[in-house]
């Protein structure tokens, strides 16, 4: 994610289905993570009080060899009370009986009446009232336009036998998901036009109302945007079909087409057969979702946050990471493959690009030392928590960062850093990859020991 608010200039340049019906929308293919997860989402849209309506069934399949007792999870409208946000959960069941179940702000614990065991399943059915608070954020509502994510209970990730919760943090992006399949039904005015990932499997419309669904397979998160001002620029580039729901006029699908089509003969399949980028009043440069990115409409360098957002496709969403724990992971690599590639479509540029970025951090790091002292020294590894500021993440994620991996290319070369990233990609999709999986990788790639150099980044060693 490009949240950068003010910063991006200077630091970036930048409701119930049957089963039968979930499996139409399931891909055959094995979900890491030892659950396999489908959600079948109806919803409805009230344009008067701006309220969402939304019944979950969420359907899990427990491939571990570990029995659970109770689900964990996330309930993100409430992460926006200070703001007018809120989800309010009316009832929990199973389709035979109600579920008891414990919600602590953000977090919702639900118990299920008997251990689910490998092997079984069950659907959890989820009624929920979001009031969408007035505003840009990723979960907002202004003049003629809504911007819809994590709108839905969202179960939290199952990694090595056992769920991981992460806290939730202003700064940066806290998640940490796994694979799941998604299919959404929503009901709205017909003053809207909707943008959403995935293929549209069904529309209607009548004088008042639109109905709309969407399904999409292998995606780690999914999110809606509306807008009575959308305008539709479409394209295709190598199977995929592309669009472009915008509230300007420029139409940038010839370079989000330039960009997939690179990063898909260079690094591997586009995972989806659908990519959306929808530009939206937004408080960050942009976000990303499996199949879709919301851009900030007034963004500077538009283009460059475009590519970003593409890249993350492949790194963040297709390699997941725990963006509480590790935000570099996957954030830093797709800022540095977005120099990167800009050099390569505008035939040039990234030198004086990695030479601004050592400028930059210098010059962050020299007014920090007055704020905090002589001693102060930052630590790329950090978790959200830890970071001091949101200029400090910034500054160490989006930009030191970057310098991390020019100074990996530099040591081991062009074609070998190629290499790794391929290589990074191929053995991590569909799969969440720690530091430890990451650096393990590029040491194997690159065919010598690149884990001193992450390691001298990581510590801050590396000064310029």
């Amino acid at each position: 994610m490009m949240k950068k608010k003010l910063l991006i200039g200077s630091l970036c340049v930048i409701c119930i289905l049957c089963s039968t019906m979930l499996l139409a929308c399931k891909s055959e293919e094995k979900i890491d993570g030892g659950l396999e997860v489908s959600y079948d989402i109806k919803c409805a849209l009230d344009d008067e009080s701006c309220v969402l309506y939304v019944t979950s069934e969420v359907e899990i399949l427990n491939k571990s060899k570990v029995a659970i007792k109770e689900l964990p999870f996330y309930l993100y409208p409430n992460a926006y009370l200070e703001e007018g946000g809120a989800v309010t959960i009316s009832n929990v069941a199973t389709r035979e009986r109600d579920l008891i179940y414990n919600i602590d702000n953000i977090n919702m614990k639900v118990e299920l009446n008997e251990d689910l065991k490998e092997g079984e399943n069950v659907a959890i059915i989820i009624s929920s009232r979001v009031e969408i608070p007035k505003g840009k954020g990723r979960l907002g509502y202004g003049d003629g336009y809504y911007n819809l994510h994590a709108f839905y209970p969202r179960l939290a990730c199952f990694h090595n036998g056992s769920f991981v919760v992460v806290p939730y943090s202003k700064i940066g992006d806290s998640y940490c998901f796994d694979m799941a399949n998604f299919k959404i039904k929503i009901n709205y005015p017909s003053a809207y036009t909707l943008a959403s990932a995935g293929e549209q499997t069904n529309y209607k419309e009548n004088e008042k109302y639109k109905e709309s669904v969407y399904c999409i397979d292998n995606a780690r998160d999914v999110a809606l945007s509306l807008s009575k001002k959308f305008t539709i620029f479409e394209s295709e580039i190598e199977g995929v079909k592309i669009s472009q729901y915008t509230m300007g006029k420029q139409d940038y699908t010839p370079f989000i087409a330039n960009c997939l089509g690179y990063f898909i003969e260079e690094v591997g399949e586009y995972p989806h057969e659908n990519f959306t980028i929808v530009e939206t009043p937004f408080e960050y440069g942009g976000m990303e979702y499996s199949g879709l990115a919301l851009i900030n409409e007034s963004v500077s360098e538009k283009e460059f946050v475009i590519a970003h957002e593409i890249i993350h496709q492949w790194f963040g969403l297709s390699v997941g990471s725990n963006s509480y724990k590790e935000c570099w992971v996957d954030e830093s690599l797709t800022n540095y493959l977005t120099y990167y590639y800009m050099d390569i479509y505008n035939k040039g540029g990234y030198e004086e690009n990695m030479e601004l970025e050592r400028k930059r951090y210098k010059k962050f790091l020299e007014a920090s030392k007055e704020k905090y002292g002589i001693g102060y020294m930052p630590r790329l590894d950090y978790n959200l928590e830890e970071f001091r500021s949101e200029s400090e993440y910034a500054n160490m994620v989006y930009g030191y960062g970057v310098l991390t991996y020019d100074g990996v290319r530099n040591v081991i070369g062009d074609k070998k850093f190629k290499k790794a990233v391929r290589d990074y990609y191929e053995n991590y999709k569909g799969k969440i990859a720690s530091k430890e999986d990451l650096i393990a990788s590029f040491n194997k790639s690159a065919g010598k020991k690149v884990e001193g150099i992450f390691n001298g980044y990581i510590e801050s060693k590396v000064v310029f």
